[in-house]
């Protein structure tokens, strides 16, 4: 079996067996040390939190965002880079699936694939208890830029075109869920106000 096969396994199997995380972190507590596939790592959403805010003293808003939202992508395509050479049986849907189903098992909220176009490539997806957005708390704008970019990263890798996007609602705006849309980057669009 290829070593993207390897790697690949667990994510499938916590898909479509339901197995649960446990069965595939390396966690060695008294090193201090987590694996989920790579090197992880968890934080209190009060420590995150702290981090974002005291960034804030450094740089404007929008800036911060950006920075996120690109992070995020990098981070998608540092994942991605452990499941080069997919099997012939794991489709690029069903791995974004098993990565999704991972974030909820985690905590970091539920995505929920709402709307795709295979037309225009425009994308929309929800988010129910979004770390980020818990992390925030109450703000006049949308505040999950990671996710955002994370998904974005998701969407390039499976699409194979730029993307872009952005967050149409947020729970620390007061939505009832997070809504994400996305488009390529080649086709011209109006962003909505958020």
């Amino acid at each position: 079996m290829s070593d993207a096969a390897e790697k690949v396994k667990p994510l499938i199997e916590v898909l479509e067996r339901r197995k649960s995380v446990r069965d595939f972190l390396d966690w060695r507590e008294e090193e201090g040390y987590l694996s989920i596939i790579e090197r992880s790592t968890v934080m209190p959403k009060e420590l995150f939190g702290a981090i974002l805010r005291r960034t804030l003293s450094a740089v404007d808003e929008d800036t911060l965002f950006d920075l996120l939202k690109e992070a995020g992508r990098e981070g998608a395509k540092a994942e991605l880079r452990n499941f080069e050479n997919l099997p012939p049986d794991v489709s690029k849907t069903k791995l974004i699936v098993a990565i999704a189903n991972i974030w909820r098992r985690l905590g970091w909220g539920k995505m929920i694939y709402s709307k795709f176009s295979r037309k225009t490539g425009e994308a929309i997806f929800k988010m129910v208890n979004s770390f980020e957005a818990d992390c925030w708390g109450k703000s006049d704008r949308p505040t999950c830029s990671l996710v955002l970019g994370f998904t974005l990263g998701l969407m390039e890798w499976a699409l194979g075109v730029p993307m872009d996007g952005e967050e149409r609602q947020c729970v620390a705006k007061g939505d009832p869920y997070c809504e994400f849309v996305m488009w390529p980057v080649k086709k011209k669009r109006k962003k909505t106000a958020a």
